[in-house]
C-alpha cells in the first residue's frame, strides 16, 4: 500500500508519548534514503537495524510533505537487519522522511524537477548481476531517437546510490564527449542514478548474487628443479563442482620470491615478474601459465579474485630431503618427520614418475591438463628409520 502523509500532527499522533523524537540516526535503527531525487522518478530508501533480532521487527514510514509517496511500512524478517521501501517524489520541494518503531529516525531530502531537454543519460553497466564487488559502468548522452550525442558543453553528473553501492558523488562528460565512465562498489543489491541540470536522468539497477564459489590453485610439478619450468593452473568451485563464470573475473597472480619463481625468465638477475594479471573469461572451465625457476628455496604462489576471495599454493625449487621419519606404536601413533630443499646430484637417474591433473574436477565441457614429471630418489643422510613399537 502507498500513500502519502501531509501533516507531521498525524505522523505524531501515532507515536507514544513516552518515545523520544530523534531527528537522526537513532540508537538502534538508521534510515537512508537518496538526499536529491527527480520528480517522476522510482527510488528506494533502507532501514538497517544494528543488530538483527530474533522476530519480526515491523517499521512505520511517514512524510511530512505530501509532496513525497512512500511506503506504508516495511517488515524486517527475524534473523535479517535491513528493509527496502519505495519512494516517489511527486513533485518539487523539500521533505522529511521518518522512520518509526520504538524509536524514531529521520532523514532531509531535496525534490526537483529537470528541464524540457531532449537529450537523456543512459547508465550502461559492464554487467547487472554480479558477484565481485567491482562494477564499471559508463553514462552516454543519448538524444531524442536514443543515439549517442557529443556534448557541447561540460556536463556535470550527479551519482546517488543506494547505501549498499559506493561510488563517487560526481562525473562529468566532457564537451565534445559522448560519455563518461565510473567504478561502483557493490556490497549488496541497489540501484544507481545518474542526474544533471536540464537533462532527463536515468537509473540503473545492480543485483549481487550471492554464490559459495571457491577459488583453487594448483602448481605441476610442484617440485621442480633450478632454471627450468612449471605451470600454474586456477580454476573455480561450487559445490564439488566445476564453477564455470557467466562474467569475465580479473585475476590478479603473485609470487613470494621472484629469485625462486617469476612469471617471466629472469635476464641479467633483473625481473619485474613477481605479479601477473590475467582473466578468466566468461564461460571458460580454467586458466593456466608458466611459472619459472631460477634459485633453490621455496615460493608461494597466491591467486586473488576481487568478490570471491583467494588462493595459494606451494612450488619448491631444489631437491626435497627427508632428514627423519618416525613411526611408533604403542597407545597412539605419531609420525615426525623434517624435511628442507637441497641441491642433488643432476645426473641421478628417474626411479619414480609423477602425474598431475588439472583442473582436479572436471566436466564434459571442458578437457583437463595432464603433466608427468619424473623424479629420482636420492637421501643423503641415509634411508628413512621406521621403528614400531
Amino acid at each position: 500500500m502507498m500513500r502519502a502523509l501531509i501533516a507531521t500532527i498525524i505522523i505524531l499522533s501515532i507515536i507514544p508519548s513516552m518515545v523520544p523524537i530523534t531527528y537522526a540516526d537513532s540508537e538502534n535503527m538508521i534510515l537512508w534514503a537518496p538526499k536529491k531525487m527527480i520528480v517522476g522518478e522510482e527510488y528506494e530508501g533502507l532501514v538497517i537495524l544494528k543488530e538483527a533480532m530474533d522476530k519480526d521487527v515491523t517499521i512505520k514510514l511517514a512524510t511530512n510533505n505530501n509532496i513525497l509517496e512512500l511506503d506504508e511500512e516495511i517488515t524486517i524478517k527475524a534473523g535479517k537487519n535491513h528493509g527496502i521501501f519505495k519512494i516517489i517524489p511527486k513533485d518539487e520541494g523539500e521533505a522529511s522522511i521518518f522512520a518509526i518503531s520504538d524509536e524514531i529516525a529521520s532523514i532531509d531530502v531535496n525534490l526537483y524537477k529537470t528541464g524540457e531537454s531532449t537529450n537523456r543519460l543512459k547508465i550502461i553497466l559492464q554487467n547487472d548481476k554480479v558477484k565481485t564487488d567491482k562494477v564499471f559502468g559508463y553514462i552516454f548522452l543519448l538524444d531524442e531517437l536514443g543515439m549517442p550525442v557529443k556534448a557541447d558543453k561540460d556536463i556535470e553528473i550527479d551519482l546517488i546510490s543506494d547505501k549498499s553501492i559506493k561510488l563517487l558523488d560526481k562525473v562529468k562528460i566532457e564537451k565534445g564527449e559522448y560519455y563518461t565512465s565510473f567504478i561502483a562498489r557493490v556490497e549488496d543489491s541497489g540501484a544507481i542514478h545518474a542526474i544533471a541540470e536540464g537533462i532527463r536522468p536515468d537509473t540503473a539497477r545492480i543485483e549481487k548474487v550471492s554464490d559459495d564459489v571457491t577459488i583453487e590453485l594448483a602448481v605441476a610439478p610442484h617440485i621442480a628443479m633450478p632454471d627450468s619450468k612449471a605451470y600454474f593452473y586456477l580454476w573455480l568451485e561450487k559445490d564439488g563442482r566445476l564453477y564455470i563464470p557467466d562474467e569475465n573475473l580479473d585475476v590478479v597472480l603473485s609470487t613470494s620470491d621472484v629469485n625462486v619463481a617469476s612469471f617471466t625468465i629472469m635476464f641479467n638477475g633483473v625481473t619485474n615478474s613477481g605479479i601477473k594479471h590475467l582473466t578468466l573469461n566468461k564461460g571458460q572451465g580454467y586458466v593456466k601459465g608458466e611459472l619459472f625457476t631460477r634459485d633453490i628455496g621455496n615460493a608461494t604462489i597466491t591467486a586473488l579474485i576481487e568478490g570471491l576471495g583467494m588462493a595459494t599454493t606451494n612450488l619448491i625449487v631444489g631437491a626435497l630431503e627427508i632428514e627423519e621419519v618416525t613411526i611408533s606404536r604403542n597407545q597412539t601413533e605419531e609420525i615426525r618427520s623434517t624435511a628442507r630443499v637441497v641441491d642433488i646430484d643432476s645426473k641421478a637417474k628417474a626411479t619414480d614418475v609423477i602425474s598431475f591433473v588439472y583442473p582436479s574436477i572436471i566436466s564434459k565441457e571442458f578437457e583437463a591438463d595432464g603433466i608427468v614429471a619424473l623424479y629420482s630418489i636420492a637421501r643423503e643422510k641415509g634411508e628413512p628409520e621406521i621403528t614400531i613399537g
